[in-house]
């Protein structure tokens, strides 16, 4: 049956909301999946000796910008933060921290005088020690220079990890695209059916019109 100018039109903007819809879920489940990854990414994971004086240096990749802040942290052997006080073993640490991009541009720049911003608390089980705004997504260097080293630290296994800081906000825009996906398709539906109902109603008084002999 060839379909009206005005049925054809609505069929082509329920077919173009149902795109959009197609559009935004896919958005909202790629927003949701980076979430999750951010939520255990590390964007440094280096092998480091904060016993003693001396430079690191490591690659930072840099995959969340939205974040409301990162985190360097010292992960130690997990069976010494749970029998020993931690916050000691650190105190006495001194470094300067910089993150710069392939241009040798400086994104930042950080000094750990041995005060802990969060102090008594791990973060996933490693020892958050310096903070910093999040900056744009990349390949940046890390250049981590010890000029106090501790001395209970020698001998340990350490790394050099970074972490996220999330609130859950971060999900917003996976919330938002989702609520927009599911509405296009609700919108597609709307004018699917009332076209639909109104081709029926148009139909049966055609139908009930007297015929002429």
């Amino acid at each position: 049956m060839k379909l009206t100018k005005g049925r054809t039109v609505a069929y082509v903007v329920a077919g173009l909301f149902c795109a959009v819809g197609i559009f935004f879920l896919i958005t909202s489940y790629r927003c949701r999946r980076d979430f999750y990854r951010w939520q255990t990414a590390h964007p440094i994971d280096i092998a480091i000796d904060m016993s003693k004086p001396g430079e690191t240096v490591g690659s930072f990749k840099q995959t969340c910008h939205i974040s409301h802040g990162e985190a360097l942290c010292l992960l130690l052997p997990s069976n010494m933060v749970a029998t020993t006080d931690w916050t000691n073993m650190v105190q006495n640490v001194r470094f300067v921290a910089r993150i710069q991009d392939g241009d040798g541009k400086e994104k930042v720049r950080g000094e750990f005088t041995g005060d802990l911003f969060w102090r008594d608390y791990l973060l996933d089980g490693a020892i958050p020690l310096l903070q910093f705004a999040a900056f744009e997504n990349g390949d940046y260097r890390l250049t981590l220079t010890v000029t106090e080293g501790a001395s209970a630290l020698q001998g340990v296994p350490q790394r050099l990890i970074a972490r996220y800081m999330l609130c859950g906000l971060e999900m917003m825009p996976a919330v938002i695209t989702l609520v927009m996906g599911v509405g296009s398709f609700v919108i597609a539906g709307l004018v699917a059916l009332v076209t639909k109902l109104i081709v029926r109603r148009r139909q049966r008084r055609t139908m009930e019109q007297p015929t002429t002999a």
